[in-house]
């Protein structure tokens, strides 16, 4: 399955406003997260990654990342973390990164990156779903090009602490600082987040929204699924 460009923006414009959610304390180091979690089953065999989300802790999915990006003009990539694979007659890979245009005015997209590597190492990307684009629509979110973790973006950590504190059925545990966008009396930040209804459901990824307006108040906005394995192909 494979999910348009306009689909996602769509929906992170339009989605209706999520349900607050508790924060595990552990959050704080991500996408280097190191508390083992389950193997999660999705669409068409995805699994989430156990345990570190970070590229240095899956070094097949780095390897695989460098090996497909290094060669590709006009275009650099910086890969964030690690999302999930999918066994096939070889493996795909899930990696979350951002691409930036080379050239006077380089613009950075935030995207997830699917790369197929077949049994002899050889390696292919087959799609992409954009997050965050430079030139998608006005007001739209500008990519964080800077470190990703939750832990060196201090600020927004707190923020999104204080907007979801609270309990409902699902939690968000933060993997990732991907932009902001600048709103008439404040400031939109989007967080990537792995979410479960409960400890023994499965991991997901969402795309969650935290207003903070100008005078420092914070509140949750909309959360959007980040469905695996539905992409633009290449």
């Amino acid at each position: 399955m494979k999910r348009s460009l306009k689909s996602l923006t769509a929906a992170l414009a339009a989605v209706t406003a999520m349900t607050c959610a508790a924060l595990p304390a552990y959050a704080a180091a991500a996408p280097n997260v190191s508390r083992s979690v389950s193997v999660t089953k999705t669409t068409g065999g995805w699994k989430t990654i156990e345990g570190s989300l970070s590229m240095n802790k899956n070094p097949e999915a780095r390897n695989a990342f460098k090996k497909v990006t290094k060669n590709i003009p006009g275009v650099s990539y910086k890969a964030i973390a690690a999302l999930a694979t999918q066994v096939v007659a070889g493996t795909n890979y899930a990696i979350l990164c951002c691409s930036t245009e080379e050239g006077a005015d380089p613009r950075s997209d935030i995207k997830v990156i699917y790369i197929y590597e077949d049994l002899r190492g050889k390696v292919e990307i087959i799609g992409f779903t954009t997050i965050i684009s430079d030139s998608i629509v006005k007001n739209s979110f500008t990519a964080n090009t800077g470190k990703y973790a939750m832990s060196s973006n201090k600020d927004v950590y707190k923020y999104f602490k204080k907007a979801m504190k609270g309990s409902t059925d699902i939690t968000y545990e933060p993997a990732a600082y991907l932009g902001s966008r600048k709103d008439d009396d404040g400031t939109t930040y989007l967080v990537l987040c792995r979410s479960r209804k409960d400890d023994r459901s499965q991991y997901e990824y969402s795309l969650v929204k935290v207003y903070r307006d100008s005078k420092g108040k914070v509140a949750p906005g909309e959360a959007v699924d980040l469905p695996l394995g539905e992409y633009d192909e290449a």
